[in-house]
């Protein structure tokens, strides 16, 4: 692990700048780096180490993440960790020096990356199940207002917000797997030889997301529980002898106690603390009972997050804000998406900035597409349509509430503060451990 680059890379990273955030502030954001130093760049980063042709849309990273450090990779074990920002796994290895990750990190690398916008588990999701950005798949956030339903969207469940009871959009025609405008990664690489599966919780296995993300994918795994995970992990490597493989390995306990407590107490640590455990237990029997040869390890996050204390919230109901709404806001919290009555003026942006206050800074929405803060091109035809009129984005803990989630929500992510945009890059070679 060379501790002087990633240094390097992280102060490039936060050094980046957008005229779309006034100079005065712009140290309190970090831009996604489309271009090769993000998540984003993961999927055509896999295919390049299994000697695949290019897929998706964007390129692979930058050489220093990957190229000529791993020789001849026949499997790929990609494990997103839901919520494990740079920074606070950062803060974990240096208070857990002898746990799994401290080995990989020691045998392999451990760089900083950016990653998408909006920071949000949905987009990062069809992002890397798809290998293009934003812009082009049209998955924007956690909520989204669907014009072609005529409502405001949960995408995670696929459900409207308002609604009561069990209601999904899957009862109105909704249809996952043609969603999403662009190929799968699962179908991309599998016409090219490769195997490939992914492990999800059990109860995600048919859920409408897991239905758009994981398209073409050879084999969708459940399990019950971070021991039934990597149980189900082995025994997929090891039936994948012989032929080249990619294993996507997707866990949410760190998201869900964040969300819950925030980040200043110690449960997210326990969460943590749990999958370093077990992984590590998993990862040496492994080891020793005979690991495939020409395997990497890579863990990566989709987000990290901010604490979000119910004082720093912004009521999306308050009559000086949504009287401006031609619909009910949408995107994230922490970057919400503006349909106005009024369309696009100076009026109607004064109006956001005076409701909002200085807490939030609020852009129009095509501008903030055209300058790339959502990718590069091509543009599907309905981004445009979701991202409505302006973009308000959080600064510090702020943040726009619906429904009284400030109750109960404690933390957050899909902003651009660098504790949600900076995620790990941290890849091993199995037999370099």
């Amino acid at each position: 692990m060379d501790s002087t680059q990633a240094l390097s890379l992280e102060s490039e990273l936060r050094a980046a700048r957008s005229d779309l955030i006034p100079a005065a502030i712009g140290g309190e954001f970090v831009l996604p780096w489309y271009g090769g130093r993000s998540l984003a760049n993961v999927p055509a980063t896999v295919a390049a180490l299994l000697g695949c042709e290019p897929i998706g849309t964007l390129p692979p990273l930058e050489p220093p993440y990957w190229r000529d450090q791993f020789g001849d990779v026949e499997h790929v074990v990609l494990v997103l960790l839901d919520a494990l920002g740079y920074l606070q796994f950062q803060e974990m290895l240096a208070l857990d020096p002898e746990g799994a990750f401290n080995r990989l990190a020691g045998n392999g690398l451990l760089l900083p990356m950016t990653s998408i916008c909006p920071s949000t588990t949905a987009t990062a999701l069809v992002t890397l199940g798809t290998g293009v950005s934003p812009a082009t798949h049209g998955m924007l956030g956690y909520e989204l207002w669907l014009r072609e339903y005529g409502v405001l969207v949960e995408m995670l469940g696929v459900k409207p917000i308002y609604a009561q009871g069990t209601t999904q959009l899957l009862d109105w025609g909704f249809v996952p797997e043609t969603f999403v405008p662009t190929p799968g990664v699962g179908a991309m690489l599998g016409a090219q030889g490769v195997r490939t599966s992914a492990h999800v919780a059990q109860q995600f296995v048919a859920s409408a997301l897991t239905r758009a993300c994981y398209r073409g994918f050879e084999r969708v795994i459940g399990h019950a529980g971070l021991r039934s995970l990597w149980d189900n992990v082995g025994e997929d490597l090891r039936q994948a002898a012989g032929r080249r493989s990619f294993h996507y390995v997707y866990w949410g306990g760190i998201d869900k106690a964040i969300h819950s407590y925030g980040a200043d107490t110690d449960d997210w640590r326990a969460a943590y603390g749990d999958v370093s455990a077990i992984f590590g237990a998993w990862l040496y029997g492994w080891l020793q009972g005979g690991a495939l040869p020409n395997t990497l390890v890579a863990i990566c996050a989709d987000h990290g997050f901010v604490s979000t204390p119910s004082e720093a919230a912004f009521a999306s109901e308050d009559r000086a804000f949504s009287d401006l709404m031609l619909v009910p806001c949408s995107g994230e919290s922490r970057l919400t998406y503006l349909h106005t009555l009024a369309g696009v003026s100076s009026a109607t942006q004064a109006a956001l900035e005076g409701a909002l206050g200085q807490d939030y800074v609020v852009v129009e929405a095509q501008r903030a597409l055209a300058a790339g803060l959502f990718g590069p091109g091509p543009v599907y035809s309905e981004t445009p349509m979701r991202l409505g009129h302006y973009i308000a984005l959080a600064r510090g803990q702020h943040y726009i509430d619906r429904l009284n989630r400030a109750a109960w929500m404690r933390g957050r992510h899909g902003g651009l503060a660098p504790q949600e945009m900076l995620v790990p890059w941290l890849a091993a070679r199995a037999d370099a451990l």
